[in-house]
């Protein structure tokens, strides 16, 4: 199986963060529609370096699904809140998620909890 591979190299406030995408040849890949759930720390200890990390990674991610895929995105501090509920991946769909996480802020407490109940109310839908 031939494979395109593609890595990434940032560095974030003096950490270096590396991602790597590998992906089988397109006529090879699965077309099925997918969605994927991501559960964000937003608390005040990800401030400094890991919320911009982590927001570098997502926009990455918007930037490399395909279209027609789904996508939800939850935050959490003291309490959790879904900012994307199953949006489908498309243009517009895409420029607003990425300005929603160019929007994100770090405060508050980790509730892990609370983030986790949010995504079992998604997942049950």
């Amino acid at each position: 199986m031939t494979l395109d591979a593609k890595a990434y190299l940032q560095t974030i406030h003096g950490s270096q963060i590396v991602a790597v995408k590998i992906l089988a040849k397109q006529d090879l890949r699965v077309t099925k529609p997918y969605h994927i759930a991501l559960l964000l720390d937003t608390s005040g200890s990800m401030e400094e370096t890991g919320l911009p990390a982590v927001m570098l990674t997502l926009h990455r991610l918007l930037d490399t699904m395909e279209d027609n895929n789904y996508i939800t995105i939850i935050t959490y501090c003291d309490g959790s809140k879904i900012i994307s509920q199953q949006t489908i991946l498309n243009k517009d769909n895409r420029d607003q998620l990425h300005q929603v996480v160019s929007a994100l802020t770090a405060d508050g407490h980790t509730n892990l909890e609370s983030a986790l109940n949010a995504l079992a109310s998604v997942v049950k839908k």
